[in-house]
């Protein structure tokens, strides 16, 4: 499992985020009782709400499963006019959780994974996630462009680009931002670092068999594996890791590869 596309959230709604929070862009969400439309967990509600910018807030829970791993985000959302006619959009998230679906489980089990060994896993990714709880963001700009995402997030559609035409700060936004300094065209954000696109586009592709037959010394199965995974240019790619699960003992993942761990 390739832990780069762990720590994505989101996403995509699913997007990760750094932990350090900046007080003075925390976000006031306290709105008085009779100018608030609480829409409760009606999303359509809230839309709706964004059509006129007016006064709303909504608990909305989003589910994405990426590259084999169901991701569970509480956010909280509030909507308010400002008083240059633009609107603003303030968003926390209450708690992510994350699972393996059973298809994962299953693979990794027939791989020789105990599930001792998949639940140490898991609770160690979902430890990273914890700290994403709390994070809070404010977005303001034209109220068509906050209606014109809402509406998108509302079709199950999330990315990056969600944000270009708003002006946004916050602990939310902060991960996105390192993300993308310095990740320039024909290069991706891996293990705190961006590596070239070359890394994968030299490799096999695998869409048809899903079967990959480059022998592979320091894998566990002896051939690479074929990744299945949300972003476009690494699915279906046959590679000698994407977790350290498809690699030997004493092995590690490293930009795709089986490395040894150092002592």
């Amino acid at each position: 499992m390739n832990k780069k596309n762990l720590s994505i959230l989101f996403g995509l709604a699913s997007f990760i985020f750094l932990t350090e929070v900046f007080a003075s862009e925390a976000v006031n969400t306290t709105m008085p009782e009779d100018d608030l439309n609480d829409c409760g967990e009606d999303f359509s509600c809230f839309v709706s709400a964004a059509e006129s910018c007016s006064k709303a807030m909504v608990n909305h829970m989003t589910e994405r499963v990426i590259s084999d791993v169901l991701q569970k985000t509480d956010n909280n959302y509030e909507l308010k006019k400002l008083p240059d006619g633009k609107c603003s959009l303030s968003l926390a998230i209450d708690s992510v959780k994350l699972n393996y679906t059973s298809q994962l489980a299953d693979s990794l089990k027939k791989r020789g994974i105990t599930q001792e060994q998949i639940d140490k896993e898991l609770q160690r990714q979902q430890a990273k996630y914890n700290v994403f709880s709390g994070n809070k963001g404010i977005c303001s700009g034209e109220t068509n462009d906050i209606l014109a995402m809402l509406r998108k997030w509302q079709r199950g559609s999330f990315s990056i680009s969600d944000w270009d035409n708003l002006e946004c700060s916050g602990s939310y936004f902060v991960q996105m931002k390192v993300r993308e300094k310095g990740c320039i065209k024909g290069t991706h954000y891996l293990d705190k670092e961006c590596v070239s696109n070359d890394l994968i586009n030299v490799l096999n592709d695998c869409s048809k068999t899903r079967q990959c037959s480059e022998t592979c010394v320091n894998c566990k199965k002896g051939t690479y594996a074929c990744i299945s995974s949300s972003e476009a240019f690494k699915n279906n790619k046959c590679m000698e890791c994407f977790s350290k699960f498809q690699c030997n003992s004493g092995y590690k993942c490293k930009k795709y590869q089986c490395v040894k761990e150092k002592k």
